[in-house]
């Protein structure tokens, strides 16, 4: 499964059950840090973002009309990838994981 897929089944309300199985044990871990964010975990979600994003920010986070919103920002700016947004209206930590994803799928993009 692509980073798009995850991104695009997350989107639509969807944890691939067997998106854990399908990844080499050594990076596990951060298939459960994604579940558990998917599932409400804001601290998941936090782990989640430090472990693949280093260098970048949390720069907008709250509830907005619709539902829960995210934003991430790099501290450096040497790569040109646009800040990822995300908003769903499910939980924080949801919104959270969507931005993280949104990140990774744009720097696979550049």
């Amino acid at each position: 499964m692509t980073i798009r897929e995850l991104r695009e089944a997350v989107e639509r309300g969807q944890w691939p059950v067997a998106f854990n199985d399908e990844l080499p044990l050594k990076i596990q871990t951060v298939a459960e840090l994604a579940e558990d964010a998917y599932h409400g975990d804001l601290n998941a979600a936090k782990a989640l973002h430090e472990a693949v994003l280093p260098g970048w920010t949390l720069d907008a986070f709250g509830q907005r009309a619709g539902g829960w919103v995210a934003t991430l920002g790099r501290r450096d700016s040497k790569t040109p990838v646009p800040a990822p947004s995300a908003m769903v209206r499910d939980t924080p930590a949801r919104a959270w994981l969507l931005a993280v994803l949104k990140a990774l799928e744009a720097q696979e993009d550049t």
